[in-house]
């Protein structure tokens, strides 16, 4: 068991949709670059970025993270902290992801992902010993 692993098909499936967006000249890595973009084009001004890793892995859901703080329970046995409302409101966004992504699976077969990695993937995203996060990137700014 490896606990911070993604994987075996959601390591393929991230690889099938990172190749798919360089063949499309796509860059799958552009977010965190969006702020030195819009200030590079000095049409932007006050550009402001709020980054942070939205848990979408089972463990992190907040119906698991309430339950346990209202039952006082332990998962992996170590105690479960206290979130804070900031805390909630990230695994939210983490699960509305994680969701978003397993009602879009069918529809990456056309990307080249196979009817294997998608059944991997939506059991891996059940495994709730895994902590995947993905990274989010909030960016607004004003035009001049």
């Amino acid at each position: 068991m490896d606990p911070n692993g993604l994987g075996p098909g959601n390591d393929a499936l991230w690889k099938t949709i990172v190749s798919n967006m360089y063949t499309k000249e796509m860059d799958p890595f552009i977010a965190p670059k969006v702020q030195g973009i819009l200030e590079a084009s000095r049409q932007f001004h006050q550009v402001n970025v709020q980054y942070f890793p939205a848990p979408i892995s089972k463990y992190n859901d907040p119906q698991i993270g309430e339950s346990l703080i209202a039952h006082k329970t332990t998962i992996l046995n170590e105690p479960f902290p206290p979130l804070s409302l900031a805390d909630i409101r990230i695994r939210r966004v983490g699960y509305a992801i994680r969701s978003s992504l397993l009602r879009a699976l069918h529809t990456m077969a056309g990307l080249g992902v196979t009817q294997e990695t998608i059944a991997a993937v939506r059991k891996e995203s059940e495994e709730p010993w895994r902590n995947m996060t993905m990274d989010v990137y909030l960016v607004w700014a004003q035009k001049r």
